[in-house]
């Protein structure tokens, strides 16, 4: 009788794909679960067994916080990445590309990344006029980046918010602070993978 208790237990953790896996380990009212592509105990979720790290669930701030591995991935793995962080948003936690490993430094660096990003579809809109496939229009562009600031500041790195010019489309000045500020982040993160 035992052993069909344990056998049914097993059973209802063994999931048919990833996505199911990472929807279980989101919503976290199971302590694991498990198919043949990733697997999850507690708040940690890995790709393809135990060496490789997908995710971890935290708190940062009092804010729970998905920190996402994008550090070498397979493009299947990757395809994992991208879709543990939309459930997540879903749910209505933060995300984060770490890159390198869930320590601050990784942390900063995956913020970082981000704000890169958004500063190039930004210099990139003010000099030839063009959005990112991100960004198909100005609108969007500042949308994403007011909710950067937020995560930003939410998670204590308020030092890499962006500022959005006055004048979307003015030269001179106003660009030079962008190209400026993300120089800086790139000196920064250069840094941090130093250390």
């Amino acid at each position: 009788m035992k052993n069909k208790k344990e056998k049914s237990k097993r059973i209802r953790h063994a999931m048919q794909n990833s996505s199911e896996v990472i929807t279980d380990w989101i919503e976290q009212k199971k302590s694991h679960s498990y198919c043949r592509q990733a697997k999850f105990t507690g708040k940690t979720i890995y790709s393809y067994g135990t060496h490789y790290t997908l995710g971890q669930l935290t708190k940062i701030n009092g804010r729970d916080v998905a920190l996402i591995n994008f550090d070498f991935a397979s493009r299947t793995t990757t395809g994992q990445s991208y879709d543990a962080i939309r459930t997540a948003q879903r749910a209505g936690i933060l995300t984060i590309k770490v890159l390198g490993s869930f320590s601050d430094a990784g942390i900063r660096a995956g913020i970082e990344s981000e704000c890169n990003k958004i500063l190039e579809s930004l210099i990139d809109s003010q000099v030839y006029g063009l959005y990112s496939s991100y960004f198909d229009k100005k609108s969007a562009l500042i949308e994403a980046i007011n909710e950067f600031n937020k995560k930003a500041i939410a998670l204590g790195h308020s030092d890499l918010s962006i500022v959005v010019p006055k004048y979307f489309y003015d030269f001179g000045f106003q660009l030079g602070q962008l190209i400026q500020q993300k120089n800086k982040s790139i000196r920064n993160r250069k840094q941090l993978r130093i250390l």
